[in-house]
């Protein structure tokens, strides 16, 4: 098959979870029917058959849901502990990333959600993931070296990294390198004048009590948002919260979908504006 394919000069792009199409993206839902859903300008749809985007799935890939034929946004809004201006940013972070595949003209923002203990990071955290890509392996503790956060990239395209302090020097220039693209070289195994190039481009998202950035670059590149503190009269039994979120999650998925639609529609001739925050 290898040689057939070497001499057929036949040369397709493989993506995971998100790939570009002519005016928008597909999706693949990660599901056993292997739907796909279609965005571009103004519509969603649901491919079930007749797509020729080839996509690449892992042993911890976990599915999406099928959206819902009418999205409510608005649920979303039950599950996030953030004030409406963080709430808007949120929803911008998740659209984009939903939105764009890992191509070199992409440049991920690094998502950091920030608050004491108790205010839900984690379960915040969970909710995104769910939202755009649903993973087998949930909050890893941070890489230890560049090498290892390389080879997590592979495999998805979104990493959650819990309970951060503060980044090691060596791996603030890696972590910026993985909002914008590039390539991380290794020596192949068993052997000593062979390298292997690994691509390092995942949108990050992090989470901590009160996580210290020194590195300039890095704070450019990253998105604070911050928890608010809950009553104790706010506080809900989290098993119980994940059940009520994963009833509301076709519904909230087809919204953000829909969200992104419409942002196609109206993107072309767009002006971006750059807003100081008080």
């Amino acid at each position: 098959l290898i040689a057939q394919a070497e001499v057929s000069g036949d040369i397709r792009a493989v993506d995971y979870r998100i790939a570009p199409i002519a005016g928008g993206f597909e999706i693949d839902l990660g599901n056993g029917e292997y739907t796909r859903v279609r965005v571009t300008a103004g519509e969603v749809s649901i491919i079930t058959d007749g797509s020729e985007t080839l996509f690449f799935r892992t042993s911890t890939m976990r599915a999406l849901p099928v959206p819902a034929e009418v999205g409510d946004l608005s649920r979303l809004g039950r599950y996030l502990n953030l004030d409406l201006h963080d709430r808007i940013l949120l929803i911008g972070w998740i659209t984009y990333t939903l939105a764009h595949p890992k191509r070199p003209t992409t440049n991920f923002l690094i998502l950091l959600l920030i608050g004491d203990q108790g205010v839900g990071k984690s379960f915040l955290c969970n909710i995104i993931q769910l939202l755009i890509d649903p993973s087998g392996i949930r909050h890893r503790s941070f890489p230890r070296t560049a090498q290892d956060l390389a080879i997590s990239a592979q495999a998805a395209h979104i990493l959650v990294y819990d309970n951060l302090r503060d980044v090691p020097r060596g791996l603030s220039d890696i972590m910026c390198m993985s909002a914008t693209g590039g390539a991380f070289t290794t020596r192949r195994l068993y052997s000593n004048d062979e390298e292997v190039v690994l691509s390092l481009h995942v949108a990050l998202l992090l989470n901590g009590i009160a996580p210290s950035f020194s590195e300039p670059d890095l704070v450019q590149r990253c998105l604070p948002l911050t928890l608010r503190q809950l009553d104790e009269g706010e506080r809900k039994d989290e098993e119980a919260l994940a059940q009520e979120f994963e009833a509301d999650r076709p519904y909230i998925f087809r919204g953000l979908l829909d969200l992104i639609a419409k942002i196609l529609e109206h993107l072309h001739g767009s002006v971006t504006k750059r807003i100081t925050r008080a």
